[in-house]
């Protein structure tokens, strides 16, 4: 059985966050297997991470911490090649910045 989406969104950001070495935590030498499903959306944000980092300059005072980022740089990326429908987007990278973060943050994901 598939996990669902926003397990897998939370599990590529902290990879992206990791590769990026954007991490407060010291986690050299903690790479996880990723899934093939993850390896894509890691890849996804990974690519998509400059141009998410202009959006959310231009509406962000102060910019979300950085596994926000990743979220929202898989999403937009997702939406872009519309491999899921955008409901499902938003509603499963909302519920990965609620696990992450909490409800105080996930309404900036909430697009």
């Amino acid at each position: 059985m598939l996990d669902p989406l926003h397990k897998d969104l939370i599990i590529a950001s902290n990879e992206i966050v990791f590769e990026l070495g954007l991490s407060s935590q010291n986690l050299k030498g903690k790479k996880v297997n990723l899934t093939p499903h993850q390896k894509n959306l890691y890849f996804f944000g990974l690519k998509n991470w400059g141009l998410t980092k202009v959006r959310i300059d231009r509406i962000c005072k102060t910019p979300p911490p950085a596994k926000i980022m990743a979220v929202l740089s898989i999403a937009f990326s997702m939406i872009k090649i519309k491999r899921y429908s955008n409901f499902t987007i938003v509603s499963q990278s909302v519920e990965a910045v609620k696990l992450i973060y909490g409800k105080k943050l996930a309404g900036l994901t909430n697009f």
